[in-house]
């Protein structure tokens, strides 16, 4: 037999999809389907059974079976009803759905049942996992095996892409890390190998990450950037365009192809080919929450996946060592992090500031870079060692306490924070009473929005 070669971060990946796997069994995912068609997730989902089987794009049929479309279907200006949320998950997983209606053994159906949840929670655990495979294949570039797998684990079950993919699976997130994923591998393989088969592939997953989330469409800067070290690469890289250009034109050919879906439901839906779904919510740009979004208790990102506080110390050895990686991850980052702090819902409702969930594959190069350095240093490892189990083991803690709603969804602070650290379910009554009275200090419960934040965002977009 043939060894299998660089096997931990095979390994690493096989042990991120059965940690989910038990997250799902544990928590009972499987049998909540209430639960799983509710919110953002019933927006996502919901076009796969309204197109394949209910034809009903006004999601009619959601209301007759006793779900709220409310929450995700919105009335426009010209008073058209349409959904807020992206066709781009309903259409990855539309062989997972497709398979369970024709060839499941219960066979057709309505599109609602746990049946075809489970195929569709299927369908998440196969693109995240498919999406490490990706990753890994850029990270072997730069890392060694062990490195790369340390890596996996780290963001697979040290952040909040555990979450997105063992409970609230149906968001967006999973996917766009997924499709993130794909591009990093798709560019690095046009740049670094000059491979222009790639383009293809990475025009057309352009094309579904903005079918996914619109605001996603600046990882462009992704492939436009890569490689550039200095101003002397930007005429260098123009010259490769110049060269590539008709498989450049092939590639945007094949992004329209990707984002045509959502072009297309809007057209059916409306009679226009772009609508704005969001018309009374928007960005303050003038007015990014930054600190908040990072470090803030009410969802705050490295307050929830805190590990993911290496791969910021990482860029310094990023910029030191893998500089072809550096500019394009940077520059994504920073103008990222203020756009998605800029938005008026800086706290985005949810687990640890969901949106940096697909993030998190781009940072994968510099986290990589920085357990990389400090394994390395043999004073520095004892330090680090202790730390990023500490950091992983706090992961575990906040996912379960936010599962069983120890950690709310909305509403934290440090006050409420102290009060319920290290408590895991059941706890105690009067912890509850106690939390929830702090919380009352700082949040109006019927709106979800802190008392504080008024100074900066109070008022609805008008």
């Amino acid at each position: 037999m043939f060894p299998i070669k660089n096997l931990f971060s095979i390994l690493a990946i096989l042990l991120f999809a059965l940690s989910v796997n038990i997250v799902l069994n544990t928590e009972r995912t499987y049998d909540r389907n209430h639960y799983l068609l509710q919110y953002d997730m019933a927006g996502y989902y919901s076009f796969l059974p309204a197109i394949f089987i209910q034809d009903d794009l006004s999601f009619q049929f959601l209301e007759k079976e006793g779900f709220d479309i409310y929450q995700f279907v919105k009335k426009i200006p010209n008073q058209t009803q349409l959904n807020k949320y992206s066709v781009g998950p309903s259409i990855l997983l539309s062989p997972f759905f497709l398979g369970e209606h024709y060839l499941g053994k219960k066979g057709g159906g309505n599109g609602l049942g746990m049946n075809y949840l489970h195929s569709i929670l299927l369908g998440v655990i196969f693109y995240v996992s498919l999406g490490f495979f990706f990753l890994r294949m850029v990270l072997l570039h730069y890392f060694k095996d062990w490195v790369v797998a340390v890596t996996i684990l780290s963001i697979g079950l040290g952040t909040n892409l555990l979450y997105y993919t063992a409970v609230d699976g149906i968001m967006s997130h999973s996917f766009s890390f997924f499709l993130y994923s794909v591009l990093l591998w798709s560019t690095w393989s046009w740049i670094q190998n000059g491979n222009k088969r790639a383009l293809p592939l990475l025009g057309i997953t352009l094309g579904l990450i903005t079918c996914t989330r619109t605001a996603n469409l600046i990882i462009g800067l992704i492939p436009l950037l890569w490689g550039i070290k200095n101003f002397s690469d930007i005429r260098e890289r123009t010259q490769l365009i110049l060269h590539d250009k008709r498989q450049i034109v092939i590639a945007f050919l094949f992004f329209l192809i990707g984002f045509f879906p959502q072009i297309l439901y809007f057209k059916l839906a409306t009679g226009n080919y772009w609508v704005n779904v969001y018309f009374d919510e928007g960005f303050f740009f003038s007015q990014p929450l930054t600190h908040r979004f990072m470090f803030s208790f009410r969802n705050g990102w490295l307050i929830y996946s805190p590990i993911m506080l290496f791969s910021l110390l990482g860029f310094y050895v990023v910029w030191k060592k893998y500089r072809d990686a550096f500019w394009p991850i940077f520059l994504f980052f920073l103008l990222n992090v203020y756009i998605l702090s800029s938005w008026w819902c800086w706290w985005y409702v949810g687990y640890g500031m969901r949106t940096m969930v697909e993030s998190s594959a781009l940072l994968s190069i510099p986290l990589a870079a920085s357990i990389s350095y400090f394994l390395h240093h043999k004073f520095i490892r004892w330090f680090f060692i202790p730390l990023f189990a500490l950091m992983l083991t706090l992961n575990f803690v906040q996912t379960h306490q936010y599962i069983k709603g120890i950690i709310p969804w909305d509403g934290m602070n440090w006050e409420t924070y102290k009060i319920v650290f290290g408590y895991t379910d059941p706890m105690e009554q009067e912890v509850y009473i106690q939390r929830n009275l702090e919380m009352n200090k700082n949040v109006r419960l019927n709106t979800g929005k802190a008392i504080k934040d008024k100074e900066y965002r109070w008022e609805y977009c008008k």
